[in-house]
């Protein structure tokens, strides 16, 4: 949210320099907006993940995307967590695989990153925040 992540443009502004390019999209310079919401790789998972969800939103920066998720808070239902468990997903996960490519050299596609994602979602939920609610939840994946 405080936009401190160790970006290619931070790190410049830190005084080290890299070849600034999106590991991601390989288009466009890396910076904290575009690597988590102007990146194609990444509004291609945002997408899928929101139509899991069956959201229609289109995402635009982290602190609208708090804020907007937070809008949807209905006291503390189930699907409140669903949405905050998949924004906090969102982001570790393309964090993890651009410092994947970083360092170890290895490429995952968006359909590895969103069943990723949507495995660690549902194992929360499902075993950790409401395990009473297992079948409505279930039901609400499968509808």
């Amino acid at each position: 949210m405080q936009q401190k992540l160790a970006t290619i443009d931070q790190l410049h502004h830190r005084g080290i320099t890299l070849v600034n390019r999106c590991v991601l999209c390989k288009a466009d310079n890396e910076m904290h907006k575009h690597l988590f919401f102007q990146c194609r790789f990444s509004d291609i998972v945002w997408q899928q993940i929101l139509t899991w969800m069956r959201v229609q939103h289109r995402t635009s920066k982290l602190s609208k995307e708090v804020h907007w998720m937070a809008g949807r808070r209905v006291r503390k239902h189930w699907k409140a967590q669903w949405f905050s468990s998949c924004l906090g997903a969102i982001v570790y996960n393309l964090w993890e695989e651009r410092n994947i490519r970083i360092f170890q050299g290895l490429e995952h596609d968006v359909d590895y990153i969103v069943k990723r994602i949507q495995y660690f979602v549902s194992i929360r939920l499902l075993y950790v925040t409401h395990p009473s609610k297992e079948g409505e939840i279930i039901d609400c994946f499968n509808a």
